[in-house]
């Protein structure tokens, strides 16, 4: 049985998750929610475990955390955020540059963890906190834990445990932030097969926006991170850049925008969310929905639910107007948070070179070489994760090709027409799926030691 209080908190969260809109994206399979205006951290972590299936009602047992002992389960309550990060720069340093790749759609980048060897963190814009993984890369990490939030693990039922790292310290090249309160993600909480399988070892949140102006520049393929001054902010006002009004709620960047819809033009409240690999999202009976759609498979609290991925004729960002943007409606009109009405993705925010300044309330943007590529919507049904071995198989949706074979979740796609899945080219290969000149693929997959290959129809394209 549940405490009261435990019970009650938790319920009453269950069911705000049930009204969830498909706004808050996957963030390689796991929910994050940063900008829900009412809600703690641990409780935004609370309810995309919720949404993705993975967390239970928790019990009023204690549970032993590493490092702690007999620490019953965090609570869900309302708190204000945790205190900020303290950036720590270099003598005479004002900013620091550094490399990034990118995979499944995601920015990856070098991150260390209190002092030790750099690990693979995911940027994510959209994140009210930063997130270390249970990966092959941390397990034997000496972290030291907080309050642990009591889950459920995946499929099988056992228990698992997801953790508060207080007082942690990540550096991104130079640059240092300190006091940084970070939340420990086990495996049970992943996506992933195993610890070996992920792509990823920790997300970086709003401690490095907060503490900097953070710099996206896809030409270079490189991250910088300026000091939060008044001459920065200056130079990118005089320089090649559009400026716009950012709206920095609880630790998450939204932008209100011009969209046109078969109903005529509205305006939209979205959060930026740079953790997203889609396009966009709407919900609200003022965005109908176009007539030719796809139905697409989101697994939630209640099991899965269907969502309408159709093409939105025309966005605004800035001075640049998108058009036939793939977006996904929500089924009802609902939204997550107070005048909130969807999400921009990576698919869409990649097509410019961006400048978030959270402290200020800016965002700079400026068309990269990526601004004229069209967007296009998945006609495949097939959701992949990057994988060792090609791509490891997240969900079918139904009323598509691919869940007529013996093709399943947790399968690994090992080739597309004939070219083996592979880090380098899963984005390229991945994105065969949404070609407009193919109508067929050959997929190869396998399971245990069985390799099975299969002619896969794409559905229709998408028209206006």
């Amino acid at each position: 049985m549940c405490c009261g209080k435990v019970f009650s908190e938790v319920h009453r969260l269950t069911l705000f998750c049930r009204e969830l809109p498909f706004y808050m994206m996957y963030h390689s399979g796991i929910q994050l929610f940063g900008g829900i205006h009412s809600m703690t951290r641990t409780s935004l972590f609370t309810c995309a475990l919720l949404s993705l299936g993975l967390l239970t009602l928790p019990g009023c047992q204690s549970t032993s955390a590493p490092q702690s002992s007999n620490v019953a389960p965090t609570q869900v309550e309302l708190a204000p955020l945790p205190p900020l990060a303290e950036a720590i720069w270099a003598p005479q340093q004002n900013a620091v540059s550094v490399p990034f790749t990118l995979l499944n759609n995601h920015i990856l980048l070098d991150v260390t963890v209190n002092g030790g060897a750099p690990l693979t963190f995911l940027l994510d814009s959209g994140a009210s906190t930063s997130f270390i993984a249970e990966t092959i890369n941390t397990q034997w990490m000496p972290l030291t834990s907080g309050d642990p939030v009591h889950l459920s693990g995946v499929g099988d039922g056992a228990k698992a445990l997801a953790y508060w790292l207080p007082n942690t310290r990540l550096g991104i090249g130079d640059l240092q932030l300190n006091e940084v309160t970070a939340i420990y993600l086990p495996l049970t909480a992943q996506p992933f097969a195993s610890r070996a399988t992920s792509y990823f070892d920790g997300i970086l949140g709003a401690d490095a926006f907060n503490c900097c102006l953070v710099e996206i520049d896809y030409d270079a393929m490189q991250l910088t991170f300026h000091q939060n001054t008044a001459d920065q902010r200056q130079h990118f006002s005089n320089g090649n850049w559009q400026q716009l009004p950012l709206d920095v709620v609880r630790n998450a960047p939204y932008l209100t925008t011009t969209v046109t819809t078969t109903a005529g033009n509205k305006p939209a409240r979205l959060l930026l969310d740079t953790g997203s690999n889609a396009t966009m999202s709407l919900h609200g009976s003022q965005y109908p929905r176009p007539s030719a759609s796809y139905q697409r498979s989101i697994t939630g609290v209640n099991g899965d639910s269907q969502r309408a991925l159709g093409l939105l004729p025309q966005v605004q960002l800035g001075e640049t107007t998108l058009q036939q943007v793939p977006t996904y409606y929500a089924s009802h009109g609902k939204a997550a948070a107070p005048n909130v009405d969807g999400s921009l993705g990576n698919q869409v925010l990649r097509k410019f070179n961006q400048v978030y300044d959270f402290s200020g309330g800016n965002l700079w943007l400026q068309p990269n070489q990526n601004a004229t590529h069209p967007l296009r919507a998945d006609r495949s049904g097939i959701q992949l994760l990057p994988h060792p071995r090609g791509a490891y198989v997240l969900n079918i949706d139904p009323a598509t090709q691919a869940q007529g074979f013996s093709l399943r979740r947790g399968d690994v796609l090992t080739r597309i027409n004939g070219k083996h899945i592979k880090p380098s080219n899963f984005d390229s290969l991945r994105a065969l799926f949404r070609s407009e000149q193919h109508e067929r693929l050959q997929i190869c997959w396998q399971r245990a030691h069985a390799r099975h290959c299969a002619d896969l129809k794409l559905e229709p394209k998408l028209t206006p």
